[in-house]
């Protein structure tokens, strides 16, 4: 109360002194001398009732003098004693929190669980001493124990469209003596910057959040993610309804590139939304008040002075917000207000797929968590393709983004139909396909978005709201859209699968309309419906990698450990890398190693390198290394190629028309006479549904895989369907399962397979 009156009782002194010299102009002397005339004329003087013009002479010096004897407690004891509060003590008694905490002033929570760290107080209350027994102490002394003192605060958040105060009340149970202002809860933001936090941090951290929420940005985040409000409460709600599966639900590490944007998230995760509340008054409890054994005593109720506090504060700072709330004004915090905004905005995690709360701001190591993305010198440089495909790539994207209003006709009948542009990656796999898609986002600078199947279901309703989804997502963002394994949904239709069929019709139909960048890779092509093959702008071929772009990808990752301080015997492993494509290579051997087979041995060979080196020696990477992955990878394929009865990879695809290893770039044909002509390991159709010709496979001859002599051991006769082969033409997977009869034991060099029709 004397805090809250302290002008009113000085101005109400100096109205007292002039009131008294109107009545008789004296010096104090005389003023006290005519008192002690008269010192009973006060007695029944009125406290609720004055007005100093109905007062005597005497009765106004008594007033003087106990208002100045009031005002000398308070300048001699209260105000130093605010003075030093206000400056941030080390040391604190319960009963001094409240000048600890001014109305409108900055506090820090120390909370772990409470992410928002700066809040601004709007009413202080509690800490007062029960008046009658409280609900939680049912026997025993009670009137020494304080209700805890509570601190109600206020942060600003943003909600997709307008800048909010979010509040929540804060307590400090009491404690008795002296206790450090650093081991409070909550304690003023003056002493929090003694060490505990950097102001200027902070303000970069605010005015980072107020450019995040200008438009969406395209960011790359390193770091861990938040799981609860800016207050502390469960970030994600996990209902049967809704399973929340796009959202990340718990704390996670995530590295990725990710889509900032406030209003996308708050539309697809609406329980993110931080709310509009009013603030609500501190109702202190009755058992502070004591109001049934206290009621007609003159003891003055002090809560009274918090909420007017607190009306003052809010009349002062309601127009601010007023305008802060009011969408198009442009306003936006300023000041310390900037404090006060959360140091984490809502993104798409471009890898995972999924909505996250994301921390900004500078990590342990000071790196910013979430930073702009740098334009690689040459994305394309460390990709080896063939042919023309980077140029075919990049000129159909160049064009589809840029501004030229030539580029832009359109070609189609119907307006808005068939705008988009669909490149299809096709082939053998770990040769560059989902490198092509990334390498043409780096260069563009445009987010790449990749999905699976798991990401749209297999429900066609679900596919197709889930598709036009992330259509819609990636056009918002100018994202290029990767669908690895597309074969998935693009499978040949058939008469006895209605599922299928409709998802395959969901997804030809929302093709039409897409109108940004899709890149399909597969290497499954031979099961595409037809329809397909209409609505795809361009199709390239990836093949096995040839020997000179398996030069080119050893060189490439031999730099990469020198550059990462690995001492690399580069000669010894180039040549390493020429004697094993070759020996893939030859005739009755094989596959080659695709580019992600050679990088996964190059970390499997560095993991063993670093294992085998001395403490404190520079790891040296080798040939030795390399032939012991060698040798475990080439078991595995012996291994897979028994299994398929001497089968490589390549046969068993085109055995059941997936795809064609051996393919050979030439002049297009649809005569099949001439096609397998000029080209005898062509693939040729069967004559009638239901039948396959008979053909003789010769088994690889000795040298097998990767160049190692394979056991002979395939028997020769007896080998037969065990059911009806069906239509070749209905479905995906067409490869035959065989039966051996009267096993032999016996080595072959051909294996004579007989294909009857059912």
């Amino acid at each position: 109360m004397f805090v809250y009156f302290d002008k009113k009782i000085r101005s109400r002194i100096s109205d007292l002194e002039t009131a008294r010299r109107r009545l008789k102009d004296l010096g104090e002397d005389e003023y006290d001398a005519a008192y002690t005339l008269d010192p009973d004329s006060d007695e029944h003087y009125s406290y609720y009732s004055w007005n100093p013009l109905n007062r005597t002479l005497s009765q106004l010096t008594a007033l003087i003098h106990d208002c100045r004897c009031l005002l000398r407690f308070m300048d001699g004891f209260l105000q130093p004693e605010l003075a030093r509060i206000a400056g941030g003590p080390d040391t604190v008694r319960f009963s001094d929190l409240w000048f600890l905490f001014p109305t409108g002033s900055l506090i820090y929570c120390k909370d772990r669980n409470i992410p928002q760290k700066i809040w601004r107080v709007v009413q202080r209350a509690g800490g007062r001493r029960y008046l009658s027994r409280p609900s939680g102490i049912e026997t025993g002394e009670y009137r020494t124990t304080f209700s805890p003192f509570v601190l109600e605060c206020y942060h600003l958040d943003y909600d997709g469209r307008n800048y909010i105060q979010i509040y929540h009340q804060f307590q400090i149970p009491d404690f008795d003596g002296l206790q450090a202002v650093k081991s409070l809860s909550v304690i003023p933001f003056v002493v929090a910057e003694r060490g505990l936090v950097n102001k200027d941090d902070l303000l970069a951290c605010g005015e980072a959040f107020i450019n995040y929420t200008t438009s969406w940005h395209h960011r790359h985040y390193s770091g861990r993610t938040y799981s609860r409000t800016t207050y502390g409460g469960k970030l994600s709600r996990i209902t049967t309804d809704d399973p929340g599966k796009n959202v990340s639900q718990y704390a996670e590490q995530i590295d990725s590139e990710v889509i900032v944007d406030f209003s996308h998230a708050i539309k697809e995760v609406p329980w993110w939304y931080p709310g509009d509340a009013e603030y609500v008054y501190y109702q202190a409890e009755i058992e502070e008040t004591g109001a049934n054994e206290w009621e007609y005593e003159p003891i003055d109720p002090d809560n009274k002075w918090d909420s007017r506090l607190t009306d003052e504060f809010l009349e002062k700072e309601t127009p601010k917000w007023r305008e802060l709330g009011t969408k198009g004004k442009g306003k936006v915090p300023q000041g310390d207000d900037v404090l006060l905004l959360p140091d984490r905005v809502f993104a798409f995690v471009l890898r995972s797929r999924r909505w996250a709360c994301l921390q900004i701001g500078k990590d342990d190591e000071g790196r910013e968590r979430l930073r702009e993305i740098e334009k690689p010198e040459a994305p394309w440089g460390d990709l080896k393709l063939p042919g023309d495909h980077k140029s075919l790539v990049q000129s159909l994207i160049d064009s589809h983004f840029s501004q030229d209003k030539y580029r832009k006709i359109e070609f189609d009948l119907i307006n808005s139909k068939g705008n988009g542009v669909i490149i299809l990656l096709h082939g053998v796999p770990g040769v560059g396909k989902t490198s092509t898609a990334e390498c043409a986002a780096k260069t563009n600078r445009k987010p790449l978005l990749p999905i699976t199947c798991g990401d749209l279901g297999l429900n066609p309703e679900e596919v197709e709201s889930n598709l036009q989804n992330i259509f819609r997502l990636a056009q918002s963002w100018d994202c290029i859209l990767l669908l690895d394994e597309a074969d998935v949904f693009l499978a040949q239709r058939t008469v006895t699968d209605i599922n299928r069929n409709a998802l395959v019709s969901v997804f030809l139909r929302s093709l039409e309309y897409y109108k940004g960048v899709l890149f399909l890779t597969t290497n499954r092509v031979g099961v595409f419906d037809e329809a397909f093959k209409s609505r795809i702008h361009m199709s390239l071929y990836y093949p096995p990698l040839e020997e000179w772009q398996t030069k080119e990808i050893w060189k490439t990752l031999i730099q990469k450990a020198v550059n990462g301080g690995i001492q690399v015997e580069a000669n010894d492993l180039e040549d390493f890398a020429t004697t094993t494509y070759r020996n893939q290579s030859a005739p009755g051997s094989g596959p080659v190693w695709n580019g992600r087979q050679i990088r996964n041995a190059f970390q499997s060979a560095l993991a063993l390198a670093a294992f085998h080196a001395n403490s404190g020696e520079v790891v040296t990477l080798n040939r030795k290394y390399f032939q012991k992955v060698f040798d475990i990878s080439n078991k595995f394929s012996t291994y897979i190629w028994q299994v398929r009865q001497g089968l490589s990879d390549a046969e068993w695809n085109k055995m059941a028309m997936v795809r064609r290893d051996d393919f050979i770039d030439g002049p297009a044909s649809l005569d099949s006479a001439n096609t397998m002509a000029s080209n005898p390991t062509g693939q040729f159709p069967p004559p009638i549904p239901g039948f396959m010709p008979a053909l003789n496979v010769a088994a690889p001859q000795p040298g097998g895989f990767f160049g190692q002599k394979q056991p002979q051991n395939i028997p020769s006769v007896g080998y037969h369907p065990t059911q009806t082969l069906g239509n070749p033409m209905n479905g995906p997977w067409l490869g035959p399962f065989y039966q051996a009869a009267a096993m032999s034991g016996t080595s072959a060099q051909s294996m004579p397979m007989t294909f009857h029709p059912p």
